[in-house]
């Protein structure tokens, strides 16, 4: 039986911490899932984009074998990619290390060209300027929320025994179990 580690960029020094931080499976001699394992947690990568672009983008990667660019996916504007969960402009794809990739715009060329290296996530445009509609008084908001909170506080119903915080006997059968 074998032990297999991964460890990821910026993984801490000390032992228990990286045991943590880190990817970890045993296998056995005849164990088959070895090249899977290690191709899921230690030779691949999370890649998100998040695009602010009003156009499509196309998404691509560099072919090693043949060195050509191939079309991976259409990244497309103000709507929401597939895959996406949180941002309408956010989407992401798990990569091998070392596969390169670009973002190409067809007005503008190449926006963006990388090694996927690490987990990575990348902006690509300039995200909008937050409206009035974002913008709030929070002194206010907060002063608002605290006056509700204090009246909840408020509503709150204390009852004591006739024994108040006063010490109390124990009884004998409690004392057995301690």
């Amino acid at each position: 039986e074998a032990s297999a580690l991964c460890v990821r960029v910026g993984a801490p020094l000390s032992t228990a911490e990286l045991l943590r931080a880190s990817a970890v499976a045993s296998f056995g001699p005849r164990d088959g899932p070895l090249q899977d394992w290690v191709e899921a947690e230690c030779i691949s990568a999370f890649v998100g984009f998040i695009h602010y672009y009003e156009t499509p983008l196309r998404l691509e990667w560099l072919q090693p074998e043949s060195g050509k660019w191939l079309h991976q996916e259409t990244l497309e504007a103000g709507g929401k990619p597939k895959g996406a969960k949180f941002d309408r402009n956010l989407v992401w794809r798990r990569s091998r290390l070392g596969h390169r990739m670009r973002v190409i715009s067809v007005q503008l060329g190449t926006i963006r060209e990388l090694e996927v290296a690490h987990d990575a996530l990348l902006r690509l445009g300039k995200p909008p300027a937050l409206g009035a509609s974002r913008l709030r008084n929070w002194t206010a908001a907060v002063e608002q929320v605290m006056v509700v909170e204090r009246e909840r506080a408020r509503a709150v119903k204390r009852a004591f025994t006739p024994a108040g915080f006063g010490k109390g006997k124990v009884p004998a059968h409690v004392w057995g179990p301690l």
